[in-house]
């Protein structure tokens, strides 16, 4: 019965929403939360035991989780609008998360430097940065909608190098 261990994790979790994840990604994670608990040496019973000790261990943990987040919300770095809904919207960690990368995303200039009917072509740079690196970024339109949005591999570097 060991042997098709594997089959036995998606019996149980097929039902959950699992974002972005690969099926091979969920499996590998799957494994790894019941290997603590799960070994050769163990009988049916044993097995059961375990699993409903594992499954009731993560439930309470995302039953604290849940409630950190319905009722304590992340203090906001800046009163905007856009971090306020992401803290509705998200958990405290996603949350913090969020915070964070809009907050450095204001370290960055980004100019427009060529504009046509079928593309816009942007510049973007950290200058805080010693090797002050630019990207660019192309980005495809038609109808006023973004199609297509494409980092150049090449790094351009300013005249300040």
């Amino acid at each position: 019965m060991y042997e098709i261990s594997s089959k036995w994790v998606l019996v149980y979790v097929n039902h959950v929403f699992s974002t972005e994840m690969s099926s091979s990604q969920r499996v590998e994670s799957y494994h790894a939360f019941f290997k603590r608990y799960v070994s050769k040496k163990n009988s049916l019973l044993d097995f059961i035991t375990r699993f409903n000790r594992a499954i009731a261990r993560q439930r309470h943990e995302e039953l604290i989780a849940d409630h950190v987040d319905i009722n304590e919300k992340p203090l906001l770095k800046m009163p905007n609008l856009i971090e306020k809904q992401m803290v509705e919207i998200y958990t405290r960690k996603i949350s913090y998360t969020f915070q964070e990368e809009l907050w450095e995303s204001f370290y960055y200039i980004v100019e427009l430097i060529r504009e046509n009917d079928d593309q816009c072509i942007y510049t973007i740079e950290r200058p805080d940065e010693s090797s002050s690196r630019v990207r660019e970024i192309v980005d495809s339109t038609s109808n006023n909608e973004i199609t297509n949005l494409s980092i150049e591999d090449e790094d351009i570097y300013s005249s300040a190098d």
